[in-house]
């Protein structure tokens, strides 16, 4: 293999492992945030990391993050499974974007089911050599009553 080839396949193979990097990073936060891991899930985002939420608000910095997510999800939302797939990541050196489409089942504070679905838009930084989300914008389709499903209700604000 003539070296032009080689670096050609170094960079490929960069490339992949910078992609299952941003995978497990989204894993990470999905975990972290249906186990109640509310430092760890702060520790994936930069320190001027921003988010938007849809019906649960807009975010800045990892601080306001962790703090969103401590404060206000366990008020109102005692059970999440996040489901995500059919990811899409392009990178491009230390910084990257992608969507991922996302599913989940969800049970008010109050104990009343929901539907929630959307796509997530992301923003990814390499810092240190560890990937983290920069800007994560949350595209909601639909968020119903479970006795309701999604196609007779549509989008409604959990309280």
């Amino acid at each position: 293999m003539n070296k032009l080839a080689l670096t050609a396949l170094e960079q490929r193979v960069a490339t992949l492992e910078d992609i299952q990097a941003i995978t497990e990073l989204r894993s990470d936060y999905c975990f972290y945030a249906d186990t109640g891991d509310w430092q760890k899930i702060g520790g994936l985002f930069t320190d001027d990391a921003g988010v938007d939420f849809g019906p649960f608000g807009v975010y800045n910095g990892k601080t306001e993050i962790t703090e969103f997510f401590r404060d206000r999800i366990p008020q109102s939302m005692n059970f999440t499974m996040h489901m995500v797939h059919n990811p899409k990541i392009h990178v491009t050196g230390d910084t990257a974007t992608g969507e991922w489409y996302f599913e989940t089942p969800a049970t008010t504070s109050a104990n009343k089911g929901f539907w929630i679905a959307g796509k997530y838009m992301e923003e990814y930084v390499k810092v240190d050599g560890v990937w983290k989300f920069k800007n994560i914008v949350a595209d909601w389709y639909y968020n119903t009553p479970y006795e309701m499903g999604w196609a007779k209700e549509g989008m409604i604000k959990i309280p």
